[in-house]
């Protein structure tokens, strides 16, 4: 992604790839993002680009399973380029949850599955956030599922 505040929102679903929970989702606790998700890492483009351009801690905002973050703290003991730190933490709102769909297994007799996702949008808060400045940038998303 590139992007400056013009652009709008770029939505993601993220999808689980953590073991099979065995155990029906009838509790409000077990459609909550944290109890399927621990961690959420975004990367921008490793490039050299000018003092003031984008910096994700501050300009931009991540809605995460319906919920804005408060709190994304940028990583600074790996993933740096050119002296630069890259990836930032983005903590799931305690209040976040889950998209919960049940997949038909199709055949009959073959146990039907869910298939679990959280949302993810990202906006540019900052409007003097120009391309020529060094517009906001996504280059990958790293999750953490359990």
């Amino acid at each position: 992604m590139y992007a400056i505040k013009e652009s709008g929102a770029l939505s993601l679903r993220i999808p689980h790839e953590g073991p099979v929970h065995n155990h029906s989702h009838d509790q409000d606790s077990d459609t909550l993002a944290t109890h399927w998700f621990d961690t959420l890492v975004f990367c921008e483009v490793n490039e050299k680009r000018t003092s003031d351009e984008c910096k994700l801690v501050e300009d931009l905002e991540f809605i995460v399973g319906g919920v804005k973050v408060d709190e994304v703290a940028q990583i600074t003991n790996a993933a740096a380029y050119l002296n630069k730190n890259i990836c930032v933490n983005v903590v799931i709102p305690k209040e976040a949850v889950v998209h919960v769909k049940s997949l038909d297994g199709g055949d009959e007799g073959t146990e039907s599955m869910e298939k679990v996702e959280l949302s993810i949008d990202v906006s540019v808060k900052r409007p003097d956030i120009s391309r020529a400045k060094g517009s906001c940038s996504i280059s990958h998303v790293i999750w953490q599922s359990h």
